[in-house]
Formats: structure tokens, C-alpha cells, sequence
């Protein structure tokens, strides 16, 4: 194994610890030695990928950024393959393929949980990605052909209680969180 994908499969390790650390303690309770010692490494090797705490909390911020865009990007592929020509319809099955796919990463992977909990944390949110303002943003452009753009906050703030529900609730599948979900968002706007 050569030096850059040893220092990448490093970084990823630290990325992982470092996920479980801020997850379990949250951002300020955690530290670089913390992250260290979970996985067994001199605190160096955490300041030779993360010169401090707060670019590895930014680091798992715009990891969860990234896959969020990656999930969007994917869902206009995704939901096309269906055929359906309705705009509007498109767009609120865009937004339902893509809750599921948030919920199950944010289910599965530890640097998705610690990367929305450090998201609002306020030491960093002037410095990572507005991702609540991203989404809402999102949203609003998805239901305007459905002339619905005033349901993207209430849209939003529900599905964020969904996602912390689902953390929480870890007997019953994400799947059917996301259903429960879309059947009351469905009576609450509407039909398209």
C-alpha cells in the first residue's frame, strides 16, 4: 500500500472516530486527544490530516453537504426512470426519493449523524455550510411547479423531526419511518 492511500485510509478512520466521539459527547465536550485514543494513534497523526478539532467537525459537515448533493444530483435520474411528465408530481416524488435516501444514510453512517449535529452547533455555523437553508432552498424549487414553495420550511422542520425520531427509534425500519412520514406530509398539502 502506497503513502497517499494509507494517509486517505487514515483520514477516514479519523473521520469515523471522530464522528462516534462528537456524536457521544458533542463538539465541545470532545477532543483531538479523544479521537486519538479511540483509535490508538499518537495525536500528531490527528494533527498531521486535521490541524484542529474544529476543520475535522468541518470536515464531517461538508462530508454530509456532499452526500446530501449527491443524493439530490441522483434523484432527478432516479425519479425519471418513472416517466411521469408532471412537474409537480415530479418534484414531490424528487423529495420522497431523497428523505428515504437521507434517512437511511443518517440511520447507517456515523459521520452523516455527526455531521448534522455539528451542522447547528454554534461555534461552527458561521463556518460550514447553512445545510437547514440549503434544504429549504431545495425544497421551495422542487414544489413550485406545484405552486406549493410556502410548504418548503414546514417540509423541511417535519422531516428534521422525522430524521431525529429515526435516531432514536432504532427498532423500526427507516423505510417505514419515511412512509409515515410521506402519508402525513401527503394530507397535509394536499393532492398534486
Amino acid at each position: 500500500m502506497g503513502r497517499a492511500e494509507q494517509a486517505e485510509r487514515t483520514r477516514a478512520a479519523l473521520l469515523l472516530a471522530a464522528a462516534a466521539e462528537f456524536e457521544q459527547r458533542g463538539f465541545a465536550a470532545t477532543s483531538l486527544t479523544d479521537v486519538s485514543d479511540r483509535l490508538g494513534l499518537v495525536r500528531a497523526t490527528v494533527h498531521f490530516h486535521f490541524a484542529t478539532k474544529k476543520a475535522l467537525a468541518q470536515a464531517l459537515v461538508a462530508h454530509l453537504d456532499q452526500v446530501w448533493h449527491q443524493i439530490r444530483d441522483r434523484s432527478a435520474d432516479e425519479v425519471g426512470r418513472a416517466g411521469s411528465n408532471d412537474e409537480a408530481g415530479v418534484g414531490l416524488a424528487r423529495l420522497r426519493w431523497e428523505s428515504e435516501q437521507v434517512l437511511d444514510g443518517y440511520r447507517t453512517d456515523a459521520r452523516q449523524r455527526a455531521g448534522l449535529r455539528l451542522a447547528i452547533e454554534p461555534e461552527l455555523a458561521a463556518e460550514t455550510p447553512d445545510l437547514a437553508a440549503d434544504w429549504v432552498r431545495h425544497v421551495g424549487e422542487l414544489l413550485a411547479p406545484a405552486g406549493r414553495s410556502g410548504a418548503a420550511p414546514m417540509i423541511v422542520q417535519t422531516f428534521a423531526g422525522v430524521v431525529i425520531f429515526s435516531a432514536r427509534e432504532t427498532e423500526i425500519a427507516t423505510r417505514e419511518i419515511a412512509q409515515r412520514y410521506w402519508a402525513g406530509l401527503a394530507a397535509a398539502v394536499g393532492p398534486t
